[in-house]
């Protein structure tokens, strides 16, 4: 274990949008987390290594418009907090613990940009490679999902220590390509895994030891696609700067072309905690990455860097079988007789070329007439072909490669449909729509929207981009039977759909009532009237049938009573909910005329409760309201008591007039 405070490193970290693209997809990532620093592009920092390590991460994003920024932004933020909330020191002790907490912090972003995707149609497939380092005392932990990579320079000698996820280079490792061949390519590079497109992922980690005098390099592909390893060798060996040599990797690569975001992390390790760069020793343990503990391995540069072919930025992403969304890469094997393959589009007058992997030319262009889906490619040289495909509305199909042996067969153009817009109209007011795409090569994964309370519109509600094929939608409400339909929508279609109106679910509402001609009006949760009904004679009930429901607002109301109003929870379908109300009368109004000043009683007739007192006023009369009943009224006008009767109605005037 080295010394702690014992080793210096020197660290900066460079992105830059490059040449060609009009916003940058990269994000990294460089935290000290003893010091809890976390410097930005551009600028280098030197430190002494504390016990809590440096993280350091590269992450290049895919998935179109706004996406891959917003998955390769995810996953650096995520990989920071993750990370450094766990509890890992330095240490070989501790080495299966860091190779575990950097798989599970790569685990969790990968889990959330998937769900974000699935949750955002205007997300959906995005992703993002990331290559990420731990370092901890005298060892490196290297964590890689992707294509870019970790390079590790020492004694003047640049080596790949990640090896890349892509099918490029699983083909030259499987004897299938030679690196001459994959040069001719045209660097049609095609990733295997990235962090979210998938809900599983397989994240390669590895540790090896950090001597003395060592520089690792981190960098997504727009650096190591345009520049060659033997340029990148030259370049840090001569470097004293580790900035300004970070700067000129950028340069290098924009003179190149710029064709692709650039980003490179460059750190520099120095002191007496290191070992000197003499021997190798052997390898502390094997194992796998995920499932089992990561491989740990001691690290010395050979004399002669790895080369690698030369790839640009244009790639794709492989997950899956045929038919998979981000399908990049077909493989088709024939056997006996003489070779032919006959092209399968989806809809007539396709077009496509298939063109030698290796070059040397002889290309060959594929056209269907207007009428025809299905076209025969005959006397085919065996070996490897970039097919490439178009069709009316339907995304081009590019940098496809397959396989062709000896043999007759079928290849299904695996095109997808651009998507087109879908125009909803109801009848049922306030439903909730779910749309779910119909497709058997993504079950676990359709595309889903959801639309609430959908008003009764006459234009209806336009919906874009939504998948062409197969849909099912759902609609529903509560206290209606929902309904379920499918619609197919053609590529680049508009469709309109309208929505069947919904049976109602009823249960029984009782409301029992005394006073005749009393109206009742039942309201759902959007205060839109269910039922009205009015009470027929006194003490009758009323057997209302109303929709189920958490609550419906029940009011009554009558000329002469005062307004009724209450919340009745919930009804089951076929139950009865039984409602006693009583209604209390309005005040009527009494109009008294007599002396000014003149004092005013009102008690009710036969008894010696005063209900109300009052003064005529100046103008020599007042108006006074009274519940309904039958009054006895009192005036005192100085010496003189005169008394008078009235009856008194709800909502009613009545007169009194005393002498003057």
């Amino acid at each position: 274990m080295a010394d702690r405070g014992s080793i210096k490193v020197t660290v900066t970290g460079v992105t830059d949008v490059g040449r060609v693209r009009d916003h940058n997809e990269d994000n990294l990532l460089v935290a000290d987390l003893t010091a809890e620093e976390r410097p930005g592009s551009g600028q280098t920092i030197s430190l002494q290594l504390g016990d809590r390590g440096l993280l350091l991460a590269v992450a290049d994003g895919m998935g179109g418009a706004a996406s891959g920024e917003i998955a390769s932004e995810t996953d650096v933020e995520i990989l920071f907090e993750t990370f450094s909330a766990k509890e890992v020191t330095e240490g070989s002790a501790e080495s299966e613990k860091i190779s575990a907490a950097l798989d599970d912090s790569l685990q969790t972003a990968n889990t959330r940009i998937h769900n974000r995707g699935l949750e955002q149609a205007e997300h959906r497939g995005m992703g993002t490679t990331m290559t990420a380092a731990f370092v901890s005392g005298d060892s490196v932990h290297i964590a890689q999902v992707g294509d870019s990579r970790a390079y590790l320079l020492r004694k003047n000698k640049l080596v790949q220590v990640t090896k890349d996820q892509s099918l490029i280079s699983q083909l030259i490792e499987d004897g299938t390509l030679t690196e001459e061949e994959a040069e001719k390519l045209g660097g049609r590079n095609i990733i295997l895994q990235a962090l979210g497109v998938e809900a599983d992922v397989n994240v390669e980690v590895k540790s090896m030891e950090v001597l003395d005098g060592d520089l690792l390099m981190l960098c997504s592909d727009g650096l190591s696609g345009m520049v060659k390893d033997a340029m990148m060798e030259e370049n840090l060996a001569s470097a004293d700067d580790v900035g300004a040599a970070a700067e000129r990797l950028v340069s290098m690569a924009n003179d190149a072309g710029g064709r692709d975001n650039i980003t490179v992390i460059l750190a520099r390790f120095e002191g007496p905690g290191l070992r000197a760069p003499m021997k190798a020793i052997e390898s502390r343990r094997k194992g796998g990455s995920r499932g089992g503990p990561a491989p740990v391995e001691r690290f010395v540069a050979p004399e002669t860097p790895q080369a690698e072919p030369k790839r640009s930025r244009s790639r794709t992403l492989l997950l899956g079988g045929i038919g998979v969304i981000g399908l990049a890469v077909i493989v088709f094997l024939l056997s006996g007789g003489s070779s032919s393959v006959t092209l399968v589009f989806p809809a007539p007058g396709g077009t496509a070329t298939m063109t030698p992997a290796g070059g040397g030319g002889g290309g060959l262009v594929i056209k269907a007439g207007p009428g025809e889906t299905t076209v025969e490619v005959t006397d085919l040289e065996p070996g490897n072909y970039i097919l490439e495909a178009r069709l009316a509305h339907y995304q081009p199909l590019t940098a496809r490669l397959i396989s062709v042996s000896q043999g007759a067969s079928r290849l299904k153009v695996p095109f997808s449909p651009l998507p087109g817009r879908l125009t909803l109209k109801t009848g049922t007011p306030h439903v909730t729509v779910a749309i779910l795409e119909i497709d058997p090569f993504e079950p676990d994964h359709p595309y889903r929207e959801v639309i609430e309370n959908l008003a009764d519109l006459a234009d209806g509600m336009t919906i874009a981009r939504v998948p062409a094929g197969l849909l099912g939608l759902s609609v529903s409400r509560q206290g209606f039977r929902p309904r379920e339909l499918t619609v197919t929508l053609p590529p680049e279609g508009d469709e309109t759909v309208t929505l069947p109106e919904l049976e109602p679910i009823n249960g029984i509402l009782v409301v029992r009532c005394p006073v005749p001609g009393a109206r009742v009006t039942v309201l759902d949760e959007f205060g839109e009237e269910i039922i009205s009904k009015s009470v027929d004679s006194a003490g009758s009930a009323l057997e209302l049938e109303v929709r189920v429901g958490t609550s419906r607002n029940v009011k009554i109301t009558h000329d002469e009573h005062h307004p009724f109003e209450q919340v009745v929870e919930e009804i089951a379908e076929g139950g009865r909910v039984a409602l006693d109300v009583e209604l209390v009368k309005k005040d009527g109004g009494v109009t008294v005329t007599g002396p000014a000043n003149g004092i005013l009683t009102f008690r009710l007739k036969g008894s010696d409760q005063v209900v109300r007192r009052s003064r005529i006023e100046q103008s020599g009369s007042v108006m006074v309201s009274l519940p309904p009943g039958e009054y006895e009224v009192e005036m005192i006008d100085g010496e003189t008591t005169e008394n008078l009767e009235v009856v008194v109605s709800a909502s009613k005037e009545a007169k009194v007039r005393f002498s003057e």
